[in-house]
């Protein structure tokens, strides 16, 4: 991701936002990166969680280890919003370069 920002930001301070469609991909791509960013730190999140309540139970419960790791992760993707990643660093970051 700091390779596509980087870049974002070198286009953001030689081009016209308005001259350079480039800009506009690059900003999609960067919102794209801090979604994915975003959704790979709440899974390692709810790994551990799951992990961490299993380890205290029966050895059989390392059996439903995968449902209940989706089950929450699912949940806690379904109440993120596309309007908190314009917050997430990268993105905020080259919004303020070019604006």
């Amino acid at each position: 991701m700091d390779i596509v920002t980087d870049v974002a930001m070198d286009l953001a301070e030689t081009q016209d936002k308005d001259v350079n469609p480039g800009i506009k991909e690059m900003e999609a791509m960067i919102l794209e990166c801090a979604k994915l960013d975003r959704e790979i730190n709440y899974f390692v999140d709810v790994v551990q969680q799951v992990t961490a309540e299993v380890t205290t139970q029966q050895p059989e419960a390392m059996f439903s280890l995968s449902a209940k790791v989706k089950e929450q992760f699912t949940e806690r993707i379904g109440r993120l919003s596309d309007a908190e990643l314009q917050s997430h660093p990268e993105s905020s970051g080259l919004q303020g370069q070019h604006q």
